[in-house]
């Protein structure tokens, strides 16, 4: 029986490092290493970004359409739809004229040129971005980018306008329909107008 006690095979004491036993020394150093890592880190600088102070963070882009030259205070919606645009300008609408022969054309038909000045008070109530300004340039009375001149015109003389325009385009179709009266008349055909669109019905 002494015999058999001598034989038996004796487990060696397990390695303990931080109140956990690790069976091998090797599993131990792997330990070690993996929180020497974690303590290094730990004591390395923060060098994740951070806004600077007075800033905060913007996640829309203020680029409409992937082109700087849209101009934003046409813009009710920001570029992503997920808001109001807040430099949305409900006064007046812009658009860009290039050449003299062209300012002619918009100014006859109502546009004016903003000056640089205006353009800078609006950027300091809110009402255009920075950026937009940054991106023009005053040469005398224009205000440019490029080659072209930017114009505007009010939104109620826009709205007005399109109105005539829609009118006119009716009064013509009306037209065409009672010169096809008067045709169908000189034929001895009575027509009636149809409550569809603008059809005629026939009567034989």
């Amino acid at each position: 029986m002494a015999d058999a006690d001598k034989t038996k095979e004796v487990k060696p004491a397990p390695i303990v490092v931080d109140d956990i036993e690790f069976e091998t020394q090797e599993k131990a150093d792997q330990y070690n290493l993996a929180m020497a890592q974690v303590k290094a880190i730990a004591s390395a600088p923060d060098l994740s970004p951070r806004l600077p102070e007075g800033f905060t963070v913007r996640t829309p882009t203020l680029l409409w359409r992937d082109s700087i030259y849209e101009v934003p205070m046409n813009e009710t919606h920001l570029p992503d739809s997920s808001a109001v645009n807040p430099y949305y300008d409900r006064e007046w609408i812009y658009i860009w004229a290039y050449g003299a022969t062209s300012i002619a054309e918009k100014r006859s038909k109502g546009f004016y040129l903003p000056s640089y000045k205006e353009l800078e008070r609006m950027v300091a109530g809110g009402k255009c971005p920075e950026h937009f300004l940054g991106f023009l340039r005053e040469e005398g009375t224009y205000v440019m980018a490029g080659d072209l001149v930017l114009m505007r015109q009010p939104r109620v003389w826009r709205k007005e306008q399109e109105v005539l325009r829609t009118q006119r385009a009716l009064n013509a179709i009306r037209q065409v329909d009672k010169e096809g009266e008067n045709k169908f008349a000189e034929m001895g055909v009575s027509t009636r107008p149809s409550p569809v669109g603008n059809e005629i019905n026939i009567r034989f």
